[in-house]
């Protein structure tokens, strides 16, 4: 049986509430947006807290919950096929490492962030290299939300 209407959006106002109340975990972040998604878990895994799973798109899809990230919808088989194709169209990564202490990005001058004069730039948001969460979060959020919808629009 398909969700209502009343039903679906509800989910969607849901999932736009849980990851603006997540922003501020991400407002201060980077992350690498040209690593591949095993290169990101091996990240994670592997450097002693160095850098720290933020979220793995395909494991809140199937759970609802991953790194900073819980309480989402879980989906179908079917909707998370949906869903990951609409996410592929927004560039975005499968999975977001956040680096702490030595790992962290240094710009131009040593400095990160909103400090760099590049972050004007669009540099910051650039789905390449090293962005800033505090730059793309609005279109990521946007990004969640149109897959969720299209999930849940889905005949499944």
């Amino acid at each position: 049986m398909r969700p209502g209407r009343r039903t679906l959006a509800s989910a969607v106002l849901a999932t736009s509430f849980l990851l603006v109340t997540a922003s501020g975990v991400f407002a201060h972040e980077c992350y690498n947006a040209s690593a591949s998604p095993q290169g990101n878990l091996m990240k994670a895994a592997n450097t002693n807290g160095n850098w720290t799973l933020a979220l793995d798109v395909r494991e809140v899809i199937a759970t609802g919950s991953s790194g900073f990230v819980s309480g989402l919808p879980v989906l179908n088989a079917c909707q998370q096929t949906v869903f990951l194709a609409s996410w592929q169209t927004t560039g975005f990564p499968l999975v977001f490492t956040v680096g702490g202490g030595n790992n962290m990005a240094n710009g131009q001058g040593n400095t990160i962030a909103e400090n760099n004069l590049n972050m004007a730039t669009g540099l910051g948001s650039n789905n390449r290299g090293i962005d800033h969460f505090g730059d793309t979060g609005q279109a990521l959020f946007a990004a969640v939300n149109t897959a969720y919808g299209a999930a849940f629009a889905a005949a499944c």
